[in-house]
């Protein structure tokens, strides 16, 4: 796949690993030394990405083999040799070992130069540090800091002298318009409790691509007096590009997506449909009010006050679909938008002040959501949103001449 680029950082991935070792003592799944089973794994990066590094090692907490099955990241400079993106080590700092018959190991944290950023740990078949990891650190700039999540591993009844437990990085939420996603690998010490907040962990980052209408002014706009026909629809469609990694497709799994649907596009729809007019061919100001009934009650409508029109969580979106910390920064910035709104509401009600010679069209909008994979199938169900800001409306003419004044209120159906 072509890699994602941050800045000057390249992103890519591999499903390839490098076995080094486990606590199995015989044939089945419950038969290792210490309480829990664990399996050691490096990233190995593919011949055609032979520019690529690693991040650090996988702990794997079971006897699966993950070769083909788990994808993690690799990074290239985007510059080259001579780029500033990535930097090797300057040392490791001895984190833990074991020196048994069935598996010596010794675990190490890779010392940044300054400026940059390791990403977790890494493992040596021998009590020594690590000389050929191929294990790179980060610029700050490129990562954000992120936080402890759950255990992966103690070292608990293995015998090894000293006190170890690995943890998994999770993202933080997201800044709009940005994916923030962990690199597979683990963050330890020498403590069976969760590090403190002093531990620092990191997540990449990644924007997210938007491809807006080539027209972006789709808004309806009134050219005379009469009333627009029924049948006209005013819609845009903007869509998102997502990486594979961000979605948690009920059909593929990860090996599968990172193959056959390396990009997920998210797809919103913008309609406006007229639901009133008005034509004021008096000399006086006159007062309109409408009962408009909300849009469609279905499984897959939701009323969706939080968002504002201003950006929507794809995670609460799409609940379930989402696995890494993404959020779009799909915005609409129309002046003649209600900021009022309704969230129970079946039908409400629309006072319009219309100045003399004027007409004014009345809009309800709603917003169609769609994931499609690379090849154009859809991933779940489309999901409608009717946000808080649902109306917009146009006046002719738009100027100059006394100001339309559109406003709400709401009330149930009894």
């Amino acid at each position: 796949m072509d890699p994602i680029r941050y800045k000057d950082l390249l992103i890519n991935f591999t499903h390839n690993f490098s076995y080094y070792g486990n606590n199995r003592t015989g044939n089945s799944e419950n038969e290792h030394f210490g309480d829990k089973p664990i399996t050691f794994y490096r990233p190995r990066v593919p011949p055609e990405l032979a520019e690529y590094s690693i991040l650090g090692d996988v702990l794997e907490p079971n006897f699966r083999d993950i070769h083909g099955l788990k994808v993690v990241p690799v990074v290239a400079d985007a510059q080259g040799p001579t780029g500033t993106a990535l930097k090797p080590p300057i040392d490791f700092t001895w984190v833990w070992q074991l020196d048994r018959p069935e598996l010596t190991l010794s675990i190490w944290r890779p010392v940044a130069p300054p400026g940059y950023v390791s990403m977790g740990l890494v493992c040596n078949n021998s009590l020594r540090p690590p000389t050929n990891a191929g294990v790179k650190c980060v610029r700050k700039d490129l990562v954000i800091q992120a936080r402890i999540d759950e255990e992966v591993w103690n070292d608990r009844g293995t015998q090894a002298g000293t006190n170890f437990s690995a943890w998994k990085i999770a993202p933080p939420s997201p800044l709009p318009a940005e994916v923030f996603f962990c690199t597979g690998t683990s963050i330890g010490h020498n403590q069976y409790s969760m590090p403190s907040s002093v531990t620092r962990a990191f997540a990449l980052r990644t924007h997210l691509p938007i491809q807006a209408p080539v027209a972006p002014s789709h808004a309806p706009v009134l050219t005379g007096y009469a009333r627009p026909s029924d049948f006209e629809r005013n819609n845009a469609t903007y869509t998102m590009v997502l990486p594979w990694f961000v979605i948690s497709d009920p059909v593929l799994t990860p090996d599968q997506q990172f193959i056959q649907s390396p990009q997920y596009h998210l797809q919103r729809t913008e309609n406006y449909v007229l639901v009133r007019h008005a034509h004021n061919n008096t000399g006086d100001v006159q007062r309109y009010n409408w009962a408009i009934h909300s849009s469609e009650s279905t499984s897959s409508t939701q009323t969706n006050s939080t968002t504002a029109g201003i950006e929507l969580s794809v995670e609460a979106g799409f609940a379930g679909l989402f696995k890494t910390a993404a959020k779009s920064n799909f915005s609409i910035s129309q002046s003649n938008a209600i900021t009022q709104g309704w969230t129970t509401s079946k039908t409400f009600t629309v006072w319009c002040t219309l100045g003399a010679y004027k007409a004014v069209g009345v809009f309800l909008i709603s917003y169609a959501y769609r994931l499609l994979r690379t090849d154009g199938s859809e991933v779940g169900e489309g999901l409608t949103l009717q946000p808080h800001n649902s109306l917009y409306w146009a006046e002719y003419p738009s100027a100059p001449g006394s100001a339309t004044v559109v406003e709400t209120a709401e009330y149930l159906v009894s």
